[in-house]
């Protein structure tokens, strides 16, 4: 497929559409897209249009860190037919990357692996491809090396104003010089995921982006952070997925709810009604998110081929 009219364009975003259940979907790119009860239509035009010419789409949450993206739907390689295989190449140092979304009423299985097989290897070459992971949103036939993703959905209401304050919950940039160092030493914690980015990032480039964190004897012990806060496609705020997590030998002491819930204090007044987190199925981190009361808004499933 070399060129994409619109009459095409239409087809492939309205098959799109039909294969998306729910009130939220992971989508190439972006990630987690929450609709409510909109159609999914305006987020896949603007992903459509956005990826033809190489640009972020304005509510991509990777904005806040990056002013080019190196991740791409390509376009003129969609495959549409009783299936839809949308490719999405990730532009790395050591090889490019493919990702192909795999969108159908049916299961994933060996007869359509044949067919990604097929496909993947008459552009490996053409894109310089290094690497294969296959995204499907049904549970698949085929168990090899699968990785399971829930994404949670968590609508922030007026409930989340009564979580005012905690003694030990603080903005970082509100801490004594002396404690705020200690973020060096918490983010080395391996059991942690994504503080060192963060430091890197905003922390350490005094951004104004909030960072909350609770902290015992002076020192940081739990971060949840960066609390951004932008508009989604449909023009609603919402609170964007931040790093969070609590040292290995200071859980289940209470001290993940306590930031969490002040974070969620913090983006109901800045006018955020709603979140979405994902993480491995069977996580501690899923467990806490059920335990606070969020909904698994959508699943999905990688098979990671090379």
């Amino acid at each position: 497929m070399k060129k994409i009219n619109d009459q095409l364009k239409n087809l492939i975003i309205n098959k799109w559409e039909d294969y998306l259940d729910g009130k939220v979907a992971y989508l190439p790119v972006v990630g987690p897209v929450y609709s409510s009860n909109k159609a999914f239509k305006k987020a896949l035009l603007d992903l459509f249009d956005f990826s033809k010419f190489k640009k972020m789409v304005p509510y991509d949450k990777d904005r806040r860190w990056t002013v080019r993206k190196r991740e791409w739907i390509i376009i003129s390689e969609i495959v549409i037919n009783d299936n839809l295989f949308v490719p999405v190449i990730s532009f790395k140092k050591h090889g490019n990357s493919l990702k192909i979304f795999y969108y159908s009423q049916k299961k994933f299985n060996s007869h359509t692996f044949k067919k990604i097989k097929k496909f993947y290897k008459k552009i490996i070459t053409k894109y310089h491809i290094k690497r294969l992971s296959i995204y499907c949103f049904k549970k698949p036939l085929i168990k090899k090396d699968l990785i399971k993703q829930v994404i949670f959905l968590k609508l922030i209401t007026k409930k989340d104003d009564l979580n005012r304050t905690s003694k030990e919950v603080y903005n970082f940039y509100k801490l004594p010089l002396k404690t705020r160092k200690t973020f060096i030493n918490f983010k080395k914690d391996n059991s942690l995921e994504g503080f060192d980015f963060l430091y890197k990032k905003i922390i350490n480039k005094n951004l104004s982006a909030p960072t909350i964190c609770i902290t015992q004897d002076n020192k940081i012990i739990g971060a949840i952070g960066p609390l951004d806060i932008k508009k989604d496609a449909y023009g609603r705020k919402w609170l964007l997925p931040p790093y969070f997590g609590v040292t290995k030998e200071k859980r289940g002491l209470g001290y993940g709810q306590k930031l969490w819930t002040k974070a969620m204090f913090f983006a109901y007044n800045k006018g955020a009604r709603y979140t979405l987190v994902q993480n491995k199925t069977n996580s501690k981190a899923m467990f806490f998110y059920k335990k606070m009361g969020l909904d698994i808004g959508a699943e999905y499933y990688i098979l990671r081929v090379s």
